[in-house]
């Protein structure tokens, strides 16, 4: 079967292993500037919910700033920069 996916769902799929990377960090550093502005957070189902969706936008912002760097690409996602998949395609 041929399955033609979108291309937001495309990118937003592409981005899972860059998210999953970066999550911990931008949770931890949320919860830290909520302790340090000393606000509790209560963590019912709706802050959950919110706070999951927060911290997956931050990760998609941050895992797509860093796709576009040739230099961080390699070493923060694992991927090849394009520079390179390019010299490979045509090699």
């Amino acid at each position: 079967p041929n399955i033609r996916l979108s291309k937001s769902f495309a990118l937003l799929t592409s981005t899972t292993y860059g998210v999953y990377l970066s999550h911990i960090m931008f949770l931890e550093a949320f919860e830290y500037g909520m302790e340090k502005i000393h606000y509790d957070i209560y963590y019912n189902l709706v802050n959950k919910i919110f706070i999951v969706f927060f911290i997956y936008i931050i990760c998609l912002i941050f895992t797509l700033i860093i796709r576009s760097s040739r230099v961080l690409s390699p070493l923060l996602l694992g991927e090849p920069s394009n520079r390179l998949t390019n010299k490979l395609a045509v090699v």
